[in-house]
């Protein structure tokens, strides 16, 4: 049996404790799960607070197993009851906390890190795991090989290639050039022993089994150690080791430190699945903890921490000073929720969190409004209070002139030559009233009517300058609909916020934007007036290949200037190698000059840094239906849950709204990510792409990404950009598991990115579960008559505002709307000269060559093509 320390043990104050991500993660668990588990944790606990008073040597009074361990050089596993193990190695004045479980978890876990040691960076002067066989005990490297599309070796940068191969005989290297697919390890065994040289053989052995594994940091590690550009930290003198830095996956402390006390008291306060907050990379630590003398911004990678960095920086800066104000405002209300409870389960200390204000946009205006003006209060929700519609059905009565209400056909001029050229109108100027309103405030809009004078910038989509007045009309009648109703979206709240612009004063001395790509000028404005003027006061966290929202976004015009204090952050923490790549794939396909070629150069396209995780290739999976779809999405959920109790799963629909969503997920008992819910309460959320942003999942399904869909058949082609963004944040929230789902044709996205997704069908994958019997969801009504049968049933006015009729020609559009008029006529002895309905005009258009000569032949053949074989069946 092993023994724990050697006999002259190092006093307290010299020995460092190293802290393995798995440890912190495993401990933590243990606190979570309850019961028997955590009086284990708090044993723990309380072995590592003996530490901290007694110094190291109090180790001796804890038993250890009966049984050594020879996978790990120096491994110690104390036996702390129950079955649950602390798997430690302590080499000179290193003490290393592996990981904590019970016997099938650290076997499990030792399997996983056969051979791990401490390797230490002389360049870069930082710890990290590397993996090492050692024949002297036993040691072994093993891993579960991962199959690859071409050699192992090209997983290696060229250089490192020729040094590994080095002095290796001619006939192994070419075995070895020829490694593909699935190596067995045997395979590998054999023809290391082809190599006399023993040091070079297990160099060789190391490196290839590391790389069948698409494990290719520590395969470079290996290599780096064996070349003595690095050394596993035995015997450092003192000024040596107190220059080491943490690592990736690795953190330090001194016993007895304030540091030391803070750590073990986190345990016992972190809340669930919030292990990533306890662990920053020391990148992402450097930039929470940086003063910056104004404001600053972040541009930092899907899955880089940022929202990580937000968080620490706020809880740092509420430390820091004790009297100052933080707020931590992001635009999307689901993930203000999520960092609310972030912030409460880091911060261990109430005060602080009492002085860190964590909310959405929405929320902060509407907190505003009430101020100046508490008699309107009502007026400021997102649902109706007299209607109970969700703002999106109060915009569709708005833009079809349902109820009698007309005022929105100054825009039917626009709404018909969009809707020849094939968009869908309705969506386009809702996202033009947005634009408007993101860009001036409201004293401020005949500035639109002049091209020069506010340039559309990110609405890549022409609009006539002569149209423009008539826009500004139809935003005037559009907010006038909503003060009628009692509804007003997040935009309307900016708006009516703008108008007391002056009356705002700095209440935060530090102010901290996540998701700061999706801020429009006009809300930058209004946060640049919350903070006080100072160090550290304005920080912007932003990605722009997530930007989603077609906004104005000019941060001089917001009052906001950055100087130099600009950060960058390129590495991927979240996801595994095959998924970021298939996701910045369907970026990079829709990479648009408006991203690349920004007015302010504040936000760039960054190339990812890749975490060192490998999975299998995320599958693309075909079904008969959507419902089928959401159906079988539900199953491989139920499976994965099955085998991981614990785990975050989320099924986005693409192409439905977040109102469709919430409606779908409220019929099915389910729960939407849309703010109200607390997420991690929930194994499976349902989502649109959107409402994803900035939250991860251990497995996540997307579905619906069919042809016509992504990208929208009705969107203009210079602006699909936005929805590429979107599918890339959504495919970009999953840690492990990645699924896409189709009916009919894929995407031509997904087409595109074949060498990089696994295409079959949903039964290869798992079994339709009978328990989940759903339809697929509804859209908003297209109809203002729930009475009305179909689209034909309604005049032609009602008609050319449906999906049926976009890509019909404007003449088209113009004789529905003349002589469909929901009424009909007749001439004496010449049958029907006008008709009630678009189906009973096209019946006539099959049978009567009369009613061919009032439309026109070119306008009688389209509608004939377009809608006669619907008319027959209707």
């Amino acid at each position: 049996m092993p023994k724990p320390f050697h006999a002259d043990v190092p006093t307290r104050d010299e020995i460092i404790v190293v802290r393995h991500k798995d440890f912190d993660a495993s401990l933590k668990r243990l606190f979570q799960l309850g019961g028997q588990r955590k009086k284990r944790a708090e044993k723990i606990a309380g072995i590592l607070e003996s530490i901290n008073l007694e110094g190291i040597e109090y180790l001796k009074k804890v038993p250890v197993t009966n049984h050594g361990e020879s996978r790990i050089k120096s491994c110690v596993k104390y036996d702390i009851g129950d079955g649950y193990r602390m798997v430690t190695v302590h080499k000179d004045r290193i003490f290393w906390l592996l990981f904590v479980g019970n016997h099938e978890e650290c076997d499990s876990w030792l399997k996983r890190n056969s051979g791990i040691e401490l390797f230490y960076s002389r360049e870069e002067k930082t710890w990290e795991p590397f993996y090492k066989s050692s024949s002297q005990d036993g040691t072994k490297v093993t891993r579960p090989p991962k199959p690859s599309d071409g050699p192992i070796l090209d997983r290696l940068p060229v250089k490192l290639q020729g040094e590994l191969l080095e002095g290796v005989p001619p006939l192994t290297v070419v075995r070895i050039s020829q490694l593909t697919g699935t190596i067995a390890p045997t395979e590998i065994e054999s023809i290391c022993h082809e190599v006399p040289e023993p040091d070079k053989s297990t160099l060789l052995q190391d490196v290839l089994t590391l790389l069948s594994a698409d494990d290719r940091d520590n395969a470079v590690r290996r290599i780096d150690e064996h070349y003595g550009r690095a050394v596993v930290p035995d015997g450092l003198p003192d000024a040596e080791i107190l220059t080491i830095k943490d690592g990736d996956t690795v953190r330090r402390l001194v016993i007895g430190s304030v540091e030391y006390e803070n750590w073990l008291q986190g345990f016992s306060h972190e809340g669930p699945h919030l292990e990533w907050l306890l662990f920053m990379h020391p990148e992402q630590q450097r930039i929470a903890e940086e003063d910056f003398e104004g404001a600053a911004q972040l541009s930092g990678v899907s899955g880089s921490g940022k929202t990580c960095i937000a968080v620490r920086r706020a809880l740092r800066l509420a430390e820091q000073d004790h009297d100052a104000r933080v707020l931590l405002v992001t635009l999307n209300r689901s993930l203000a929720g999520l960092i609310k409870m972030l912030v409460g389960a880091a911060a261990g200390d109430s005060r602080i969190k009492d002085q860190i204000t964590v909310t959405s946009f929405f929320e902060l205006s509407q907190e505003l409004l009430s101020e100046f003006e508490p008699e309107r209060e009502k007026q400021y929700l997102s649902i109706s209070w007299k209607l109970e519609e969700h703002i999106d059905e109060v915009f569709r009565e708005y833009y079809r002139c349902w109820t009698n209400s007309n005022r929105a056909k100054v825009l039917l001029p626009i709404h018909t030559s969009l809707t020849a050229q094939g968009i869908n109108s309705e969506h386009y100027l809702r996202e033009e009233f947005d634009w408007i309103r993101s860009a001036v405030a409201f004293d401020e809009r005949e500035k639109y009517v002049d091209a020069n004078e506010l340039p559309r910038w990110g609405r890549r989509y022409p609009i006539q300058e002569n149209w423009r007045r008539q826009i500004l009309e139809g935003l005037d009648a559009w907010e006038e609909k909503m003060e009628a109703v009692g509804a007003i979206d997040y935009l309307g709240l900016t708006t009516a916020l703008s108008r007391h612009i002056d009356k705002l004063e700095p209440r935060y001395e530090n102010i901290i934007v996540d998701e700061a790509q999706d801020f429009g000028t006009q809300e930058l404005k209004i946060i640049r007036r919350l903070a006080r003027a100072g160090t550290n006061d304005l920080f912007l966290c932003g990605d722009i290949a997530q930007h989603i929202l077609p906004k104005h976004r000019m941060l001089s015009q917001a009052g906001i200037h950055l100087a130099n204090r600009t950060r960058r952050i390129t590495k991927n923490y979240r996801n595994t190698r095959q998924i970021l790549e298939a996701a910045y794939h369907v970026l990079y396909q829709n990479l648009h000059e408006e991203m690349l070629d920004r007015a302010e150069k504040d936000l760039e396209i960054l190339d990812p840094n890749y975490a060192n995780r490998s999975s299998n290739d995320p599958l693309v999976l075909k079904a008969d239906n959507l419902a089928e779809e959401i159906k079988y999405a539900r199953s491989v959920v139920s499976d994965h849950l099955d085998l991981y109790p614990h785990a975050k799963c989320c099924i986005a629909i693409a192409g439905y709204s977040l109102c469709e969503i919430e409606r779908y997920a409220r019929e099915n008992g389910l729960t939407a990510l849309d703010g109200s819910h607390d997420p991690l309460s929930n194994p499976l959320v349902l989502s649109d792409l959107e409402q994803t942003k900035g939250y991860e999942f251990d497995l996540v399904v997307i579905v619906n990404c069919q042809k016509g869909v992504l990208p929208p058949h009705d969107a203009p082609k210079e602006e699909v950009y936005r929805d590429g963004c979107r599918l890339y944040v959504a495919m970009t929230r999953a840690k492990n598991d990645l699924y896409i789902s189709y009916h009919g044709e894929p995407s031509e996205w997904l087409m595109s990115a074949s060498d990089k997704l696994t295409f079959e069908s949903w039964g290869e994958v798992t079994e339709l579960r009978n328990d989940f019997e759903v339809a697929a969801p509804s859209h908003i009504t297209e109809i203002e008559d729930e009475d009305t049968s179909s689209e034909l049933s309604l005049d032609g006015f009602q008609f050319c505002y449906t999906k049926l009729a976009v890509g019909l020609s404007h003449e088209a559009q113009h004789k529905l709307m003349q002589l469909v008029d929901g009424r009909g006529a007749r001439e004496a002895g010449r049958g029907r000269v006008k008709w009630r309905t678009v189906s009973d005009a096209m019946q006539d258009l099959e049978s009567d060559p009369r009613a061919r000569r009032l439309f026109g032949p070119s306008t009688s053949a389209e509608l004939r093509e377009a809608f006669g074989p619907l008319a027959s069946r209707s």
